[in-house]
């Protein structure tokens, strides 16, 4: 951790990490009337980008 950190990086939500390679299988639930729509699509962008093939159901 440095100084310019207020927190450890590798404790900060997955969404917040610069990189995501190196994580297992990930699941990502989206509802009808999701609050969270956008941060689960910007998570799942970046999972893409980071190499993850998208299996949509």
């Amino acid at each position: 951790m440095t100084s310019k950190h207020l927190v450890d990086p590798d404790l900060l939500p997955m969404g917040r990490a610069e990189t995501l390679v190196g994580l297992p299988l990930t699941f990502i639930g989206i509802g009808t009337l999701d609050l969270f729509v956008g941060e689960n699509l910007r998570f799942a962008r970046s999972l893409i980008r980071d190499g993850f093939q998208p299996n949509c159901t």
